[in-house]
């Protein structure tokens, strides 16, 4: 039993001397609790939808002042205005909101003859939920519509709202690919890059790169290279296989090329980061850790599951600085909408600003040496 106990004790002393494997298992599962549980906190808010109001009359207003009193209520959704429909229907399909309401301009004529009149609600249907919501908002802002009194309450009809849906009916299961893809690279950069560096230091095998004139910048760069080269492979075999299973395809070939233009951009710049994250580290223990804390904490605030929109302030403060946002919102685009190259332009940018910037930051944080 003494025999036992001492080899117990000199594990217990090496557990508690390295504070890497130690306030992991404290801090990580806090910060689990905190991202997850603001990531699904529910209920959708602050769905931004944009109104074309192109009727001057009073129902026109009216509909307005209630829609605006439904969401100052629940806050389901933040409305803006447009003066053009075409615009704002662009705006939807480049996922700039998630519905567009139009008021036509014989709305408040109609509805004071007792006519029937419409209402057209323009839904981004890539994500199903918040499309329900936002209608089951616009229903409840005409139910409180006033009748004229002169009117009679059968020769009134009332609202009925037009739905178009932008796209073909999209499952949850299809709506998760765009997210799958960016967590399918941050998944290949764990296995390549940063994480053979590490293991090349535990081997002693990294020693023989200091016998040639390899330069810290020739080192990192070829290794950024054979990095985004296999995550880049692995990510689009995991994308055909899930557009496999799910029925989603790219729209067309333009929209094939920028997509797996963007997963080896977003490959570059998490192979950066994770230089970044494993330069000082020695004990391949360590790898495991790291890389599933930082997919935590990038993916799930990334819009992924959820809309970014719905998260309290200081969660959506960190989706702005969060990568996989961008990435992310630009491949929805990309695979679920079929948008246009200049709605992804800004996306892209930011993707390659990052892969440009880590890149730099993980040469300059290499050190060549034992």
């Amino acid at each position: 039993m003494f025999r036992a106990w001492a080899v117990a004790e000199r594990d217990l002393r090496k557990f508690f001397r390295t504070p890497a494997l130690f306030l992991p298992g404290v801090i990580f599962p806090i910060v689990h609790l905190v991202i997850m549980g603001y990531s699904f906190e529910g209920e959708l808010k602050r769905l931004p939808v944009v109104v074309v109001n192109q009727d001057s009359g009073p129902y026109a207003v009216k509909v307005q002042q209630n829609l605006s009193a439904v969401a100052a209520g629940n806050k389901t959704i933040d409305i803006a205005a447009e003066q053009d429909e075409a615009y704002a229907r662009k705006l939807t399909q480049d996922g700039r909101y998630y519905a567009a309401l139009i008021i036509p301009p014989d709305f408040s004529r109609k509805m004071t003859r007792g006519e029937p009149a419409e209402l057209g609600l323009i839904l981004d249907n890539t994500d199903a939920f918040a499309a329900r919501a936002i209608e089951a908002v616009v229903q409840s802002a005409l139910l409180g519509m006033e009748r004229r009194p002169e009117v009679k309450e059968t020769a009134l009809p009332g609202v009925r709202v037009e739905r178009v849906q932008l796209y073909r009916k999209i499952e949850y299961i299809a709506y998760l690919v765009p997210g799958v893809i960016v967590m399918a690279t941050f998944m290949g950069t764990m296995i390549s890059g940063a994480t053979n560096l590490v293991m090349d230091r535990f081997q002693g095998v990294h020693e023989s790169y200091f016998l040639t004139p390899l330069t810290k910048t020739d080192i990192v760069l070829g290794m950024l290279t054979s990095g985004m080269i296999t995550t880049s492979f692995t990510t689009i075999v995991a994308t055909v296989i899930s557009c496999v299973i799910t029925g989603v395809y790219p729209p067309n070939l333009r929209c094939a090329i920028l997509a797996a233009g963007l997963i080896s951009l977003t490959a570059v710049g998490l192979l950066g980061l994770m230089f970044l994250a494993y330069s000082p580290v020695r004990n391949p223990r360590v790898i495991g850790i790291v890389g599933g804390f930082l997919n935590m904490i990038l993916y799930f605030p990334s819009g992924a599951v959820y809309p970014v929109e719905s998260f309290p302030a200081w969660l959506q403060a960190f989706s702005v600085i969060d990568p996989e946002t961008y990435a992310v919102h630009a491949m929805k685009a990309l695979l679920l909408r079929g948008s246009s190259t200049e709605a992804v332009v800004g996306d892209v940018a930011v993707v390659g600003l990052f892969a440009v910037c880590s890149a730099a930051a993980a040469i300059a944080a290499f050190r060549r040496r034992l």
